[in-house]
C-alpha cells in the first residue's frame, strides 16, 4: 500500500494484508487520512470493507497502470511496490478520470452471494455427473468384457 501527498512523496507501507487481517489493512488509509483508494479490482471483500469504512474508493484496470508506469519511471518494469505508487499517483493526479465505486445495496450483495453459491452447486453438480459417468463407463466396460469372455 502506498500513499502519496499533494508534493508527491511516497511511501510502502506494506503489499498486502498483515497478520491483523483486512480490517487491519482497511484502517491504515483512516489512519493516513487518506481521500481515495484506488486498487485495480473492482470487486471483492477488500472493496466492500474499504467503502464500510467511508473511504471513496475507484477502480483502476490493471492495462491502465500498465500504461502509466512509463509515465513514472523510465525502466518501465513492474513490481508490486511500484505498481502500488503508480495507483496511488493516479489517484492523486487523474482521480477525475475514474469512476468512484458505491457501496451495493443490501440486495445486490444478497444477490451476487447467491450467484456466487449457484455457481458453486452447478461445478459441484458438474464435477459428481462426471464422476458418476466414468464409473458408469469402468463399470459397464467391464461387464462387457465378463460377457465376452464367458
Amino acid at each position: 500500500m502506498s500513499s502519496t501527498s499533494e508534493a508527491g512523496s511516497w511511501r510502502v507501507a506494506g503489499t498486502g494484508p498483515t497478520s491483523g487481517g483486512i480490517r487491519a489493512l482497511c484502517a491504515r488509509p483512516t489512519r493516513l487520512r487518506v481521500a481515495l483508494v484506488a486498487l485495480e479490482r473492482p470487486d471483492g471483500l477488500l472493496i466492500e470493507r474499504l467503502l464500510d469504512v467511508g473511504l471513496a474508493v475507484v477502480a483502476v484496470h490493471s492495462n491502465e497502470v500498465k500504461a502509466m508506469r512509463p509515465r513514472y519511471s523510465l525502466s518501465g518494469g513492474k513490481s508490486d511496490s511500484f505498481d502500488s505508487f503508480v495507483l496511488a499517483e493516479l489517484a492523486r493526479t487523474d482521480s477525475h478520470r475514474f469512476r468512484v465505486l458505491v457501496l451495493e445495496s443490501d440486495r445486490n450483495k444478497a444477490l451476487r452471494a447467491m450467484t456466487r453459491a449457484r455457481e458453486s452447486l452447478v461445478r459441484t453438480r458438474v464435477g459428481l455427473a462426471n464422476q458418476l459417468r466414468d464409473r458408469l463407463r469402468v463399470r459397464l466396460a467391464r461387464r462387457q468384457q465378463g460377457v465376452l469372455v464367458s
